[in-house]
This record gives structure tokens, C-alpha cells and sequence, in this order.
């Protein structure tokens, strides 16, 4: 009944000043059973699950940020051509219903400058915190943004390339959103990549 990104509808007793609530009733809101027989789209899965499950913390309910979950899951079920884009779609483009935009236009600035994480914006020198992108990758992130479920799979990106823009991805994401811990399933994605 629960496997990743399965859509669940529950009804749970929750009790004030209890860290274990109960279920009382869990009903499967619709399968996905092509993510789950399919190895690839079942580990994209796996780390999607997992990052979801650190970054949503959120206090509320957002349906911006609910639709696009459930749009993002019901395209990785459909589609048929390769998933091996799909996560780094899927952080980039979280980013705008999560309110983290970066500054990413190169509009008169120099090829030759930085992009700092922390800042979410391009600049002159190295970030002092060490996590920056150097001049040379920093290029191609106005490229980067225009990556879309529809285009991935014109973005042929080596396994080290696709490595590299997963981490600055999450790297982004751990300044922005204070506590973010170190992520496990990255290293199961570059194994199975890598094959």
C-alpha cells in the first residue's frame, strides 16, 4: 500500500502534546505501478521520496507546492523516454513553488562570474563559504533553466555532469531551508547511473 510517491488519503487521531499519532484509515488515492517496476523511475522515486521527506517541513498547506508534487509524480508514472533528467527537473523547478528562485539571468554580466548559493545570485569572486560555482558551470545555468519535463531528455549529461548539477541543486537548497541534513540515496543514483 505505501510505496514511494504513492498518493495517500489517511485519517489519523492526532493528539496535542503526542509524538505518535494512529492511523485509522489509509485509502490509495492512485497507484503507480510503472514507477514502481521500473528500476530507474523507482530510484529517482527512492530520492525524491527521501528529499521530499527533509524539505517539506511546512507549517500550512501549500497547494502550489501540492499540485506540483502531484503533477511532477503523475509525469514520472507516464513517462516513457528516459528518467535519467527527471530528479534534476524535479529540484530545479520546486524551487519557484517553494519561493527559492535564484537570480540566474546572465543579461550584461560577464561569462567569467561566480554564483553564489547563499545568495542565489551571480558574483564577481568565490563565495567565502566554498560551496560557489565556478565561471566555467556557472554558464550554463541559463541554459539549465530552461530544462523541463517535456526536454529532458535533450540535456545528455554525463554521470559526473548530472553528479555535479544534483549537488549544487541540493547545496542551493541546504542554504535556503536552515537544518537540511545530508541526503543518502544521491549515492544510490550515481550507481545506478553509472551503469
Amino acid at each position: 500500500l505505501m510505496s514511494p510517491l504513492y498518493e495517500l488519503e489517511i485519517t489519523a487521531e492526532h493528539k496535542p502534546h503526542r509524538d505518535l499519532h494512529f492511523i485509522r484509515e489509509a485509502k490509495l488515492c492512485a497507484g503507480r505501478a510503472r514507477i514502481q517496476s521500473d528500476p530507474v523511475k523507482n530510484s529517482v522515486a527512492l530520492f525524491l521520496a527521501e528529499f521530499l521527506y527533509l524539505t517539506l517541513r511546512l507549517p500550512e498547506a501549500d497547494t502550489e507546492v501540492y499540485d506540483f508534487i502531484a503533477d511532477s509524480i503523475n509525469r514520472l508514472e507516464s513517462a516513457d523516454c528516459s528518467a535519467a533528467n527527471f530528479h534534476l527537473v524535479f529540484l530545479y523547478r520546486l524551487l519557484s513553488p517553494m519561493g527559492l528562485i535564484p537570480d540566474i539571468q546572465l543579461d550584461g554580466r560577464k561569462r567569467s562570474e561566480w554564483f553564489d548559493p547563499a545568495d542565489g545570485r551571480f558574483v564577481l569572486h568565490p563565495p567565502t563559504h566554498g560551496k560557489g560555482i565556478p565561471p566555467q558551470e556557472a554558464a550554463y545555468m541559463p541554459l539549465f533553466s530552461r530544462i523541463t519535463y517535456d526536454n529532458m531528455w535533450a540535456f545528455r549529461l554525463s554521470r559526473q555532469e548530472r553528479r555535479r548539477v544534483l549537488d549544487y541543486l541540493v547545496d542551493y537548497y541546504r542554504f535556503h531551508l536552515p537544518g537540511f541534513p545530508q541526503l543518502k540515496t544521491p549515492d544510490i543514483l550515481s550507481a545506478l547511473f553509472d551503469k
